[in-house]
């Protein structure tokens, strides 16, 4: 294959693409690479690593601007023409960051709500609770999760849950008051809003239950 397709492969690559010497000057780079970082590639060729290498660069890379990205990056030792050279990929997280960042912000206020939430199988069985839960019902969260729902909910004894969980199916949320069994044995009103979720092919059920005494 012909250079001038090579190089337009190089620099077609999303993630960028860096070549160094083992003294750390920049050999080449794709388009992705400079154009991400705000260069231009003539700024960058020939110039040390350490430009773009502060020492939290596998956390963020400065741009020319002055703002920063996350990167990810993973290098390799190659060959080229007899001499040996680091191969770097780097990849831009900044939306897996956004994400995890939004995720950490919902589990956050997840465990802070006033109302318990539970996270529940196909098989009715808890295999995640929130910080208000394990208190309304007076179990940890290690008891708490592998339970069923009727191991706290005395009105689900008997209950046919594959054809509650196809009802909640078609409706994809339900409310209903019921009952729930604190660990000590007594007993107290909740409001139970149940919520059905598909997600990477599994399907659960997210229900946010309050404690109804004071009413």
């Amino acid at each position: 294959m012909e250079e001038r397709t090579y190089r337009l492969l190089f620099d077609m690559a999303n993630d960028g693409l860096i070549i160094l010497s083992l003294d750390g000057h920049i050999k080449d780079l794709n388009r992705t690479a400079y154009e991400r970082l705000g260069y231009t590639r003539e700024e960058l060729v020939g110039e040390h690593i350490s430009k773009l290498d502060p020492p939290d660069f596998a956390k963020k890379v400065p741009r020319k601007d002055g703002s920063a990205i996350p990167m990810e990056v993973n290098s390799r030792l190659i060959e080229l023409n007899g001499e040996q050279y680091l191969f770097s990929v780097v990849r831009d997280i900044s939306e897996r960051k956004r994400a995890e960042e939004a995720l950490t912000m919902t589990q956050i206020a997840v465990d802070r709500s006033s109302d318990a939430v539970f996270w529940i199988d196909l098989t009715g069985r808890v295999f995640k609770v929130n910080d208000q839960a394990c208190r309304n019902l007076g179990y940890s969260r290690e008891e708490l999760v592998g339970m069923h729902v009727w191991d706290f909910d005395p009105n689900f004894v008997g209950v046919d849950w594959a054809a509650r969980m196809e009802a909640l199916r078609g409706k994809q949320s339900w409310r209903h008051e019921t009952t729930h069994r604190r660990k000590d044995g007594s007993t107290f009103p909740v409001e139970v809003i149940a919520n059905y979720v598909s997600y990477n092919g599994k399907e659960y059920t997210i229900a946010f239950t309050r404690d109804l005494s004071s009413r």
